[in-house]
C-alpha cells in the first residue's frame, strides 16, 4: 500500500545532508539491506540450533549464555521483521522518496524507531551474552571478571537511554532525518539524540577489544599445542569481531557519506545495524562449537577404523554369526543393510578377529 507524502521546502537537512537521491542509487542500497537480512536471518537461526544442539546434547551445560543468545536471535528476529517491512515500503514508494518528499510520522515512526529499539534490545543481550561467556571463563580471575560485569552493566545500561530516547522522544530522531515533517515542527533535540547514538556505539566498539583481548589472554593461560592455540583464539575473537560494523556506524553517524541523500544515508546505516549484530550471533554461536567438531571427528575415526578392519568375512550356515578380521579394540555398531544389523561383542576375540552377533532387524 502506498503512502500519502506532502512536499518538503527544506532542501537541506542536518550535517550538509541533501534530501534529493537518483531512485537507482535508493534502489541499489536498499536491495542491499534486504539481502543481507534474508542471508543473515535464517544463519543466525541454524548457529543458534547448532550452539543449543551442543550445550544440551553433548556438554549437557546450557548456562545463562546460552539463553541470552536465544533471546538475541529472538530479538533480531524482530528487528529484521521491521526492516524487512521498511524496505518494502521503500520500493514501493521509491520515486516520492528519492525525490525528497517527507512521508508521514506513521511510517518514519515504524522504519525509525521500531527498528531503532529492537536494534538497540539486540545488542544488549548479545552483550549481555558475551559477557556471560568471558565471565565463566575467568571465574577465578576476580579483576578481569569485575571489569567484565562492569563493562556489561554500562553497555546495557547505555543501551536502555538509547531505547527510551528513541521511544520517548520519537521526533528528535524523525527529524534528524526528515526535517520536513509537520507533525514535530517543535522538536528541539535531534543534537540529544545524536549524542546518545555516537555514545552507545562508542562503548560497542570498546567493548568488541575488551573481549578481544580477554579471549587472547584466556587462551594463552590453557595448555594447548600453538596450532590449537591459533584456532581457539581465532574462534574465541570472531565472536567480537561485529565491533568493525559499530566502526563504521560511528563514523557514518560523524562524517556523512557523500553523494548520498539523508535517506539514502540512512540506508547504508542500516545494512550496517543489520550486518553487526547478525555477524555476532553467527560468530559468537561458532564459537562455541568445538565440542560438537570434536565429536564429529571422533565419529569418523571410529567409522574409517571399524570399516578399515573388515578385511574378510564368513557368515555360518545359519547365518547366526559373522567372523571379521579385526583389531580388537574396535568395539562398535553399524548398519549393513535392512534387515540385519551388527553388535560388535567381546566374544571370541583373538589376534586375528572377533566374533559379531548377526541379529535380524
Amino acid at each position: 500500500m502506498g503512502l500519502s507524502f506532502f512536499n518538503s521546502t527544506i532542501l537541506e537537512g542536518p550535517l550538509g545532508y541533501t534530501l534529493v537521491e537518483s531512485t537507482d542509487k535508493l534502489r541499489g542500497s536498499t536491495y542491499g539491506v534486504l539481502i543481507l537480512c534474508i542471508i543473515l536471518l535464517p544463519l543466525s537461526w541454524l548457529a543458534l540450533a547448532l550452539r543449543v544442539f551442543t550445550r544440551t546434547r553433548l556438554i549437557k551445560a546450557f548456562a545463562c549464555d546460552d539463553y541470552a543468545m536465544a533471546f538475541t536471535v529472538v530479538f533480531f528476529t524482530l528487528f529484521a521483521s521491521y526492516v524487512i517491512r521498511s524496505c518494502v515500503i521503500v520500493f514501493e514508494n521509491l520515486g516520492p522518496i528519492a525525490a525528497g518528499q517527507t512521508p508521514p510520522l506513521a511510517f518514519v515512526t515504524d522504519m525509525y524507531i521500531s527498528t531503532t529499539c529492537w536494534y538497540c534490545a539486540t545488542m544488549i543481550a548479545l552483550k549481555i551474552s558475551l559477557g556471560w561467556f568471558f565471565q565463566k571463563i575467568f571465574d577465578s580471575k576476580r579483576a578481569y571478571w569485575w571489569t567484565i560485569l562492569v563493562c556489561t552493566i554500562i553497555l546495557t545500561l547505555a543501551g536502555i537511554a538509547s531505547i527510551m530516547m528513541t521511544a520517548l522522544y520519537p521526533c528528535d530522531l524523525a527529524t534528524y532525518f526528515f526535517p520536513g515533517l509537520k507533525e514535530c515542527v517543535n522538536s528541539r533535540n535531534i543534537k540529544a539524540w545524536v549524542d546518545v547514538a555516537q555514545v552507545w556505539t562508542v562503548l560497542s566498539m570498546v567493548s568488541d577489544l575488551l573481549y578481544a583481548v580477554l579471549s587472547i589472554v584466556a587462551i594463552a593461560r590453557i595448555q594447548l599445542s600453538a596450532k590449537k592455540k591459533v584456532t581457539a583464539i581465532l574462534l574465541c575473537t570472531v565472536g567480537t569481531m561485529a565491533g568493525t560494523a559499530s566502526v563504521a556506524r560511528f563514523i557514518m553517524l560523524t562524517d556523512p557519506v557523500k553523494g548520498y541523500s539523508i535517506f539514502g544515508q540512512d540506508i547504508l546505516n542500516l545494512q550496517v545495524l543489520v550486518i553487526e549484530p547478525g555477524l555476532g550471533i553467527i560468530a559468537a554461536c561458532a564459537a562455541t562449537l568445538r565440542p560438537m567438531l570434536r565429536e564429529y571427528r571422533q565419529w569418523r575415526e571410529r567409522r574409517r577404523d571399524l570399516s578399515g578392519a573388515i578385511e574378510g568375512s564368513s557368515l555360518d550356515r545359519g547365518g547366526s554369526t559373522l567372523v571379521v578380521r579385526s583389531r580388537p579394540d574396535v568395539i562398535s555398531e553399524l548398519e549393513l543393510g535392512e534387515p540385519l544389523k551388527i553388535f560388535a561383542t567381546e566374544a571370541g576375540k583373538s589376534q586375528i578377529g572377533m566374533v559379531i552377533q548377526v541379529k535380524a532387524g
